[in-house]
């Protein structure tokens, strides 16, 4: 008889475990959430669902119940032009790389979690970007295959771990990947209102 096989902690992961330790969740301790959930929410035609919401409530309701930022004495909530969660975070700093922006035009960039909120369970989407008014949202999936598009950027897979140095070059690596992708996917929706500054390319010297 071989040998017994452990099950690893990466292997005891579910998706919402996963999805809260790259993004972070929304406050759903503060009471009033559901009273705001009450204002908005509609039957749902949907038997998987006890009711439904449109996606611009959703979205307000995520962007009101940001998480708590633990490190503030006052417990405000995190602001979401500094993201506290590891992606997020790593995100934006990708995205200020590869746009260009200034500390000003940074400071409009925000990047929200929706994980646990209706945002996520009605529209499977767990986290967005607010740039100008433009949002660009994400799916963070441990699933290879992801079948049906949810969002406009698919996270699918699971991500290196960016706790561990073994992994910190392959994790940066993917982060500049999905910054790449979210940026393609803005350039699609509404004109931004600038030119956008992007970051020059090597020419290769037989090019040259």
């Amino acid at each position: 008889m071989g040998r017994e096989r452990r099950i690893t902690p990466r292997e005891l992961y579910t998706g919402k475990i996963y999805e809260k330790e790259y993004f972070g969740e929304i406050d759903t301790n503060d009471p009033r959430i559901f009273e705001e959930i009450k204002k908005y929410r509609q039957p749902s035609k949907n038997p998987n669902f006890e009711f439904w919401m449109n996606f611009r409530d959703a979205l307000k309701i995520a962007k009101e119940f940001q998480p708590i930022d633990k490190t503030d004495p006052e417990r405000k909530r995190v602001d979401p032009a500094n993201p506290a969660a590891p992606l997020l975070r790593d995100l934006k700093e990708a995205l200020i790389e590869q746009w260009g922006l200034t500390d000003e035009e940074a400071d409009d960039l925000k990047l929200y979690t929706a994980v646990g909120s209706p945002l996520d369970f009605l529209h499977k989407v767990d986290a967005f970007i607010d740039y100008e008014g433009r949002i660009v949202t994400l799916d963070l999936t441990l699933r290879t295959e992801t079948g049906k598009k949810t969002a406009d950027v698919i996270i699918s897979g699971e991500l290196p771990s960016p706790d561990d140095p073994k992994t910190e070059d392959a994790y940066l690596h993917r982060v500049d990947e999905i910054a790449a992708d979210i940026i393609e996917q803005y350039k699609r929706k509404t004109p931004p209102k600038r030119a956008i500054i992007e970051r020059p390319r090597a020419v290769p010297p037989e090019a040259a």
